[in-house]
């Protein structure tokens, strides 16, 4: 079974965000933008995880 991994994108710039979690509160920043989001504004998507592409070599 994969895991799906929910990431936060802003909704302006569209640029993938950083979760800050404080004291039961979350927000999130946009690098891009250099501005906190709230977690209302944020776009979410579900993604799968990146399978490791480095496979070990037949001896």
């Amino acid at each position: 079974m994969e895991k799906e991994i929910k990431k936060a994108y802003c909704s302006e710039c569209g640029s993938e965000l950083e979760k800050l979690a404080a004291c039961g509160s979350l927000s999130f920043w946009c690098n891009k933008c250099n501005e906190l989001k709230s977690r209302k504004t944020v776009i979410y998507k579900v993604e799968k995880p990146e399978e490791e592409s480095v496979l070990e070599s037949e001896k």
